[in-house]
């Protein structure tokens, strides 16, 4: 016979009720299990007197502080109860002797966190250095790794007053926008010293995206307030890859401070190219600006080979000034003329060279002598034209499906340094502006993370 059995529910068990004792193996684990159980019993106590939104917030906030109390007694014992530090250290044939034993408040996104460790000196009288400091990535100003990076991403997104308040009420930790600033700066200008070594050891490495057709680049420049030194020209380059439909797949974004002849952002923008190519030799070279003349010349001489375009867009709007010359009072016709003049320009073979002869032939325009004040309006538009000839084979750039125009770089201009460093009132010494434009150039570029991460390994090093 089949015997029946029997499915018994698993008992529930009630609150309050006994449980196992989890066994507490050391004062780490105590510290830890003690800070859990206040951060339980005083939430419960916020939790029950909660009756509104606000005093929920609040009560929330109280178990959030208690679970970052208990992070912060783990650390605490944890880094405690790791190997001592020596009392001697050799590093890079120097020798380094403990000085000083102190502890030290370092700040992580949990809060302020207490550490034991050591000073060492490697002369009498000689200055300090913190061999735990190097190890766990402390930045200026007391900032462990997590902590620090938000710090600034924040300020180079906002101004450091602000990023301060948004952080203060994220974290619940009582910060100094000062001190914030000061991070950012110094983080900021130690990362732009290491960028020559960054690009060797891992940009030049990197994989490119197999589906990648075309390289283009594109160079602007625009003024922003500098103290002492009034409106300065910053550049900005971007360097796009493109797949086969001319679809953009990433875009590498530079930027660099105002300098007579623009040479160190033309030495960048070349390096990155260079490596490129080197790797994909057969992707096609595209160069694409406004027209300025001392970009055009320094990108000529670097790229000869490549297919320099100026930005469509800048000559269409000339065509359309010319033509409010020609036709001031038929709107109608002026937007048919720059639909057909535009097809031209875009999709013909000898295009531009059409729409210039076009422009400057007033007996085909109007079937009588236009008066000179407006011919020679014209004429400035043409010649424009015919300066830029070289550079207005838009029908080959169209064919192989790369960009017509210089809007990647335009709208890097404004979110790398309008949006940032041309705020209202701003006025900035070249040492702050210097390390918001690159640590903004390398978060844009999704290269942040990655050079914060070399910035470590090269202090680390060091200090082994």
């Amino acid at each position: 016979m089949n015997k029946r059995i029997s499915k018994q529910k698993p008992q529930k068990v009630k609150r309050g009720s006994p449980m196992s004792r989890v066994d507490v193996q050391d004062e780490v684990e105590r510290a830890a299990a003690e800070a859990a159980i206040k951060a339980v019993r005083e939430g419960r106590v916020a939790m029950r007197a909660a009756h509104d939104p606000k005093t929920y917030m609040a009560a929330y906030a109280k178990v959030y502080a208690g679970a970052d109390d208990v992070v912060r007694a783990a650390l605490e014992g944890l880094e405690a109860e790791s190997d001592e530090e020596p009392d001697v250290v050799v590093a890079d044939g120097v020798t380094w002797r403990a000085a000083i034993a102190c502890e030290a408040t370092y700040r992580c996104l949990r809060g302020p966190v207490r550490c034991k460790r050591k000073l060492y000196r490697s002369e009498r009288n000689g200055p300090t250095r913190s061999f735990f400091d190097e190890r766990h990535g402390v930045m200026e100003g007391g900032f462990l790794p997590d902590l620090g990076r938000v710090v600034l991403e924040t300020v180079a997104e906002i101004p450091a007053e602000r990023a301060c308040a948004i952080l203060e009420r994220a974290t619940g930790q009582s910060l100094s926008s000062a001190t914030m600033k000061r991070t950012t700066v110094s983080v900021g200008n130690a990362l732009r010293e290491e960028e020559a070594n960054y690009f060797s050891c891992r940009i030049r490495r990197r994989a490119l995206p197999r589906e990648a057709s075309a390289v283009v680049i594109s160079v602007d420049a625009l003024s922003f307030n500098l103290r002492k030194e009034g409106y300065k020209q910053a550049t900005a380059a971007t360097i796009s890859l493109l797949d086969g439909r001319g679809e953009r797949l990433e875009t590498i974004k530079l930027g660099e401070m105002p300098e007579e002849g623009k040479a160190t952002i033309m030495d960048r923008v070349e390096r990155e190219v260079r490596a490129i190519i080197k790797k994909r030799p057969d992707l096609k070279t595209e160069v694409v600006i406004d027209g300025a003349p001392d970009l055009r010349a320094h990108l000529l001489e670097r790229f000869p080979d490549a297919l320099h375009i100026t930005d469509f867009f800048h000559v269409v709007e000339h065509i359309a000034d010319a033509l409010r010359t020609i036709f001031p009072d038929d709107e109608l016709l002026r937007d048919a003329m720059r639909t057909q003049l535009c097809h031209v320009l875009k999709h013909d073979r000898g295009g531009a060279r059409w729409v210039m002869n076009w422009l400057r032939d007033p007996f085909r325009v109007l079937g009588e002598r236009m008066d000179k004040p407006r011919q020679k309006l014209i004429d400035k538009h043409a010649s424009y034209i015919k300066r830029q000839l070289p550079f207005l084979n838009y029908a080959k750039a169209a064919n192989d499906n790369l960009d017509l125009g210089s809007g990647a770089v335009e709208a890097t201009c404004k979110t790398l340094v309008t949006q940032r460093l041309k705020i209202s009132g701003a006025k900035w010494s070249r040492e702050g502006a210097r390390a918001i434009l690159y640590i903004r150039s390398l978060a844009q570029s999704g290269r942040l993370e990655d050079a914060l991460d070399f910035h470590h390994v090269r202090r680390l090093k060091r200090a082994s």
